[in-house]
């Protein structure tokens, strides 16, 4: 502010009518880099002002001169270049005088048939106003809708329970890949840092597929039983004590898990906002297409992840009931939530 202020003493008043304007050119001396006078007319009754220099007006004329000589145009000033050529111009322009009222009678004339046309009834005598009957082509959908898999039960009682589902569409694959993203980014991530001697970097082990598991079901829980801190689920207060989150994993365990969490390998050249979760999103749409076949009833509509944490596609709607977040546009059915889906970038 204070560079600000004393740039502000160098430079005039801002002018605040046509005649501070004229006032501030009177005072002020404008000149170009070669020290010619660049305001030229600074007339204040007329209020009119030019701003060029000696310079310009000469190359100007120049231009002047040459098309007058090329064209033999005719003019008053200095540069006429003939007799002949000025009487030879106004023939000319008294040609092209008279071509354009020839063109003007003819447009009017023109527009006169124009009108004649539109006010002639030409509709047939008997002529009746009647509904028009819309004849939409008809496609009849001969597919159906129906599981493209079947679903073993994994319990003794021969029951199919909702891990059953799940195991459909969250496959070894995808478990396999959240184990060697997670810890490759693990091993960059310590080779890359100085590990203090108490530094949680000193706790890493290597992950498993049983783990990522136990890793993924402990966010499904949190996300049905919300808590206001990540911490409080291995809490021994009354109010938040629990026995499913601490007997599946140990709280250091699960914050270095979510911490080193990674679905991509950080030094392939990236492409696209969503390149960290790219390839995770294609191979569970893959799953969702494989196991289930749409039928006529489809319905394609936006939703609203919930998120207020870093990252770049976040978007923000005032309209919706969670007003931070991630949108996406889904191709739903009617007994399935969501069969594709596509994050809007």
């Amino acid at each position: 502010m204070a560079i600000y202020r004393e740039r502000r003493k160098i430079y005039p008043a801002l002018p605040k009518s046509r005649a501070d304007v004229h006032d501030t050119l009177d005072v002020l001396k404008i000149e170009t880099n070669k020290n010619e006078e660049f305001c030229l007319v600074n007339d204040k009754d007329e209020g009119i002002v030019i701003f060029s220099c000696h310079a310009n007006l000469v190359a100007l004329c120049t231009q002047v001169k040459e098309l007058s000589s090329e064209e033999e145009l005719s003019s008053d000033d200095e540069y006429i270049h003939s007799e002949t050529g000025s009487s030879s111009s106004s023939e000319e322009s008294l040609h092209d005088d008279s071509e354009n009222q020839i063109t003007e009678e003819e447009q009017e004339n023109e527009e006169e048939n124009e009108e004649e046309i539109l006010n002639e009834d030409t509709s047939p005598p008997n002529a009746e106003w009647t509904k028009v009957t819309k004849k939409a082509r008809q496609h009849g959908f001969t597919g159906k809708e129906e599981l493209c898999v079947t679903v073993h039960p994994s319990s003794t009682d021969n029951q199919i329970w909702p891990i059953d589902v799940y195991k459909q569409i969250i496959t070894d694959d995808i478990i396999n890949l959240i184990v060697q993203e997670t810890n490759r980014y693990a091993e960059q991530k310590i080779s890359s840092v100085t590990v203090t001697r108490r530094s949680k970097l000193r706790q890493w082990v290597p992950t498993n597929n049983e783990e990522i598991e136990k890793f993924i079901g402990l966010i499904i829980y949190m996300g049905l039983v919300p808590f206001p801190e990540i911490q409080l689920y291995w809490s021994k207060s009354i109010l938040y004590k629990n026995e499913i989150v601490p007997k599946t994993m140990s709280r250091d365990r699960f914050l270095l898990l979510l911490q080193m969490l990674h679905f991509c390998n950080n030094e392939e050249p990236n492409v696209g906002r969503d390149w960290k979760i790219r390839k995770l999103l294609d191979m569970i749409l893959v799953q969702y297409q494989s196991i289930y076949k749409s039928g006529s009833d489809v319905i394609i509509d936006e939703s609203m992840v919930p998120f207020r944490g870093r990252v770049i596609f976040r978007q923000y709607i005032p309209g919706k009931s969670h007003k931070y977040g991630c949108k996406l546009f889904n191709f739903a059915l009617l007994r399935i939530h969501s069969k594709h889906g596509v994050i809007y970038l």
